[in-house]
């Protein structure tokens, strides 16, 4: 008798299950539209360089901050397996009467020693403004990213001898970088 009423039981709850979805209600191309992809944004470098006490001078070319250090987020086998794209987003406020130029390098330190560049952008920054940049990369330039253990940034005073010597003038740069897995 326990075994009829467990049949019973179990057909009754079959035919619910049926009866609560019509199937030309049920749209099973929406699962072909579904994007997995994980995306992680992380920050990167962040800094206020004002007027340095004393600038170095090469060959006409101020430079207000030469920073360098170590990058240690492609040291990871997850990273360098699934890292598919990452976009590097750039802020950087500008109160300077002059224009500057920043050079953004992510750099691979090698047995001799010496840094090998396995990725560069230059962005130029207007006298007194907010520059915004982003910058895709993906592919073959990713796959040499993804080598890199040092990022260096370096700001360069540009169409100009001097640099502007106005109190509490400033560079305030910020960058994060999205990771598309």
């Amino acid at each position: 008798m326990n075994i009829n009423k467990s049949i019973l039981f179990l057909l009754l709850f079959l035919f619910s299950l049926e009866s609560c979805v019509k199937k030309e209600n049920v749209d099973f191309t929406q699962a072909d539209q579904i994007d997995l992809n994980q995306q992680v944004n992380a920050s990167l470098i962040s800094f206020v360089a004002t007027l340095p006490e004393s600038s170095d001078v090469d060959n006409h070319i101020i430079t207000i901050i030469d920073f360098e250090t170590a990058l240690d987020i492609f040291n990871n086998s997850f990273i360098q397996d699934n890292l598919t794209k990452t976009v590097f987003h750039f802020e950087v406020e500008n109160t300077f009467n002059r224009d500057f130029e920043v050079i953004f390098k992510l750099l691979k330190r090698v047995e001799d020693g010496n840094d090998l560049v396995t990725y560069t952008t230059v962005m130029n920054l207007s006298k007194t403004s907010i520059t915004k940049h982003d910058v895709i990369v993906e592919g073959i330039e990713l796959k040499e990213l993804k080598k890199s253990n040092k990022v260096r940034v370096r700001i360069d005073v540009i169409n100009s001898s001097t640099i502007d010597n106005t109190p509490g003038a400033y560079v305030n740069f910020k960058s994060s970088t999205t990771f598309y897995f």
